[in-house]
């Protein structure tokens, strides 16, 4: 296994890409993950999505879910939309919808609007019906500034809002788990997961982006930068 890029008492920051570090990672040592393929990587959940996955199975630990994020707008309603080809593709792979939501503008910060798929490994083939949901979060002005810690332009670098990322945490990881994020960005994800006492792994190719994350991870876990 490779040396993390950044690392506190609860938290590792991976360099690379993240297919690579992830075959690394030892098996069954995520609890929850949330992933959001980014741009340059095609961002298509169908096409790139696959290759991702399979080594997400590996890595999960029995249980655990995987919350997929979809950064673009479309009708939920619509059996032929974006949102139901990727499920199908994953189901095709032998993952099972769990749970869906859609979020409104508002809570999307790096697109008009998105939705959240918590996909699990599972025999059961039962595809629920579209549920729109907005997170029952609590305004909380404290997770706010966290998203600001490192100045105005953080909260653009990341696909979910940090209270976002936190619901996801804390609908799909157990107290003491692990979330792993793929694809770090600025590390909202692992903002959300150390706030809430989880423990956390990140992955992120640019070079950019790694400083931003150490640095707010840093400030989030209380550790010397």
């Amino acid at each position: 296994m490779r040396k993390p890029y950044w690392q506190g008492e609860r938290a590792a920051l991976y360099g690379g890409d993240a297919i690579e570090v992830l075959r690394e990672l030892p098996a069954r040592s995520a609890d929850c993950v949330i992933v959001s393929l980014p741009a340059h990587h095609g961002g298509d959940p169908i096409r790139d999505g696959g290759a991702v996955f399979a080594l997400l199975r590996r890595v999960l630990a029995p249980g655990g879910g995987v919350w997929l994020h979809l950064p673009y707008l479309f009708q939920a309603e619509d059996p032929t939309g974006a949102a139901w080809h990727a499920v199908r593709a994953r189901m095709a792979d032998g993952w099972n919808l769990s749970e869906t939501l859609i979020l409104p503008p508002e809570r999307a910060t790096a697109s008009p609007c998105g939705a959240l798929l918590l996909l699990r490994r599972s025999d059961d083939r039962r595809l629920p019906g579209w549920r729109a949901a907005r997170p029952p979060i609590r305004q909380d002005a404290g997770a706010w500034r966290s998203n600001r810690t490192t100045g105005h332009l953080a909260p653009r670098f990341d696909p979910l809002a940090i209270d976002v990322a936190a619901w996801c945490v804390t609908r799909s990881c157990r107290d003491t788990g692990t979330v792993l994020d793929p694809y770090a960005r600025g590390g909202a994800v692992g903002v959300a997961a150390l706030g809430l006492g989880r423990r956390y792994l990140g992955i992120e190719a640019r070079e950019a982006y790694l400083g931003l994350a150490r640095r707010r991870l840093t400030f989030a876990s209380g550790t010397a930068a």
